[in-house]
């Protein structure tokens, strides 16, 4: 038999929590100040000399939109097996 799981104590949650609220809010900051996406903190990718990258090709475009489909079906055939 297993021995009972240990609870944390509520304070040590509660700070947890906080602890992510402000690394949240952190990201939320940097990413406005530098012109980003609020959440996720993602910029518009740039080369190293600042400018944006090239443009893709209608067929470049299309492969990648067909990979992220076909990657998508395959995760929900994984779920549907789960």
């Amino acid at each position: 038999m297993t021995p009972p799981q240990r609870r944390e104590p509520s304070e040590l949650t509660g700070l947890k929590k906080s602890v992510q609220r402000i690394e949240k809010a952190a990201i939320e900051l940097s990413a406005l100040t530098r012109g980003g996406h609020r959440i996720t903190g993602r910029r518009t990718p740039r080369m190293r000399d600042g400018s944006p990258p090239e443009e893709l090709t209608p067929e470049q475009r299309k492969k990648r939109t067909d990979k992220a489909k076909a990657a998508r079906k395959a995760r929900r055939k994984n779920r549907r097996k789960r």
